[in-house]
């Protein structure tokens, strides 16, 4: 049996698989908050109890349907959206609310975080995408200007499905489809690190607590593996 963990806006969703197909789904409600300027914003506290919330209930429903039960769960895999994230320290604990990717409040930023590094058209052929207000750079760019104590603290960016892949394996890494739309590596896959200088010091400045972080931009981002690859065992 596998497990598949899809992190979604408003819902996360458990489903259990057979080699016949679908055994049992199980929902769990996040909230999500509108703020102004194109702010979108999660609890990451939420996102671990949302998960066993449907897991729950998924086993519930397969238990139900056809006596299935956890121990016979082989795989988990995750699905999750790109270009959402949130500064964690370095137990993985996250600092302030995750941004998601629908998230737009750093139009300003992405647009001079372009003109300094030459222009849209040639971000986009570097990373392979259009770095606009949606942007994991923009994005980050935006909390140097506005949030940098946040950045201070932070040892990692991780995405949601990152922060959960920790919780259930103690392994801190990202996944290669997440990472190759955030607008923070070249297409070669290696850390764009004067993409990463440049968000963090997006007035032409750096704030003095974001010294450290700067002097070491490819620390903090998470290593990259391909989408197949098995993180662990489970802690639990």
């Amino acid at each position: 049996m596998i497990l598949s963990i899809d992190l979604g806006t408003s819902l996360t969703k458990v489903g259990l698989w057979s080699q016949d197909g679908l055994v049992a789904l199980g929902r769990s409600r996040l909230e999500t908050i509108h703020g102004p300027d194109g702010r979108v914003e999660q609890d990451p506290s939420r996102w671990w109890p949302s998960v066993k919330e449907a897991a729950s209930r998924a086993f519930a429903g397969a238990s139900r349907s056809g006596g299935w039960r956890a121990g016979e769960v082989e795989a988990i895999g995750f699905s999750a959206a790109r270009q959402s994230f949130v500064p964690v320290d370095s137990a993985c604990q996250p600092i302030g609310a995750a941004l998601l990717w629908s998230d737009r409040r750093a139009a300003a930023e992405a647009g001079a975080l372009s003109l300094r590094l030459g222009g849209i058209g040639e971000l986009r052929e570097r990373t392979g995408i259009y770095v606009d207000s949606g942007a994991v750079a923009a994005k980050l760019a935006w909390l140097a200007r506005h949030e940098p104590a946040r950045l201070s603290g932070a040892r990692w960016l991780l995405a949601p499905r990152d922060v959960l892949a920790f919780e259930l394996t103690g392994a801190v890494s990202s996944d290669v489809t997440l990472a190759s739309a955030s607008g923070l590596y070249d297409a070669n896959g290696r850390v764009a690190e004067d993409i990463v200088r440049g968000a963090l010091s997006i007035d032409g400045a750096v704030d003095p607590e974001l010294d450290a972080v700067r002097l070491d931009p490819a620390a903090l981002l998470p290593q990259v593996r391909s989408s197949d690859c098995i993180l662990g065992g489970l802690l639990y």
